[in-house]
């Protein structure tokens, strides 16, 4: 759910850093390399739209 919001609004070209809480993220779920609880921060550079 934290992506999508993350990149609402988002233009070609355009550069965003989202961060993304727990509860939006993965919360209490366990992944190989994500802890759980784990805060999310992406760094997203939109080249093209389909």
């Amino acid at each position: 759910k934290g992506w999508d919001i993350g990149v609402v609004g988002m233009a070609v070209g355009g550069e965003r850093r989202i961060v993304i809480p727990a509860p939006f993220a993965y919360g209490k779920k366990k992944l190989p390399g994500i802890p759980a609880n784990s805060e999310l921060t992406f760094d997203v550079k939109l080249v093209s739209l389909k």
